[in-house]
């Protein structure tokens, strides 16, 4: 099964008047194949971004555990967070370079047709 991109929801195919397909999710979201790719393509780079974004922010938070302790009894194994800190460091740099590598099959402008309301 294929998700909406718009909502989430579940797409189905039908067949158009001229024999191309289209894809209509459950509350009417309308896509050809071309803008289903497209839209799919953004989503998976959107969230390559997210989890380049959780990587820095958990390198921000391994930075600050190897800052002296203000207080408290906490003690980290210093050699582990700097093991992380240099894991985190080379998975930041990997997923930038495939983002970077990605060249998309094709590029479409994505229009979301809204599935149409009674008022």
């Amino acid at each position: 099964m294929i998700s909406c991109p718009a909502c989430a929801g579940v797409v189905r195919t039908e067949s158009s008047p001229r024999h191309r397909l289209v894809f209509i999710c459950s509350v009417g979201h309308t896509f050809s194949l071309e803008e289903l790719y497209q839209a799919k393509e953004e989503s998976v780079e959107e969230y390559e971004w997210s989890v380049i974004a959780l990587l820095k922010h958990l390198q921000m938070i391994l930075g600050l555990l190897l800052e002296p302790p203000s207080s408290g009894p906490e003690r980290f194994d210093v050699n582990r967070i700097r093991r992380r800190e240099e894991q985190v460091r080379s998975q930041i740099a990997l997923i930038e370079r495939v983002i970077q590598e990605t060249h998309m099959a094709t590029q479409v402008s994505v229009t979301v047709k809204e599935p149409f309301t009674h008022e």
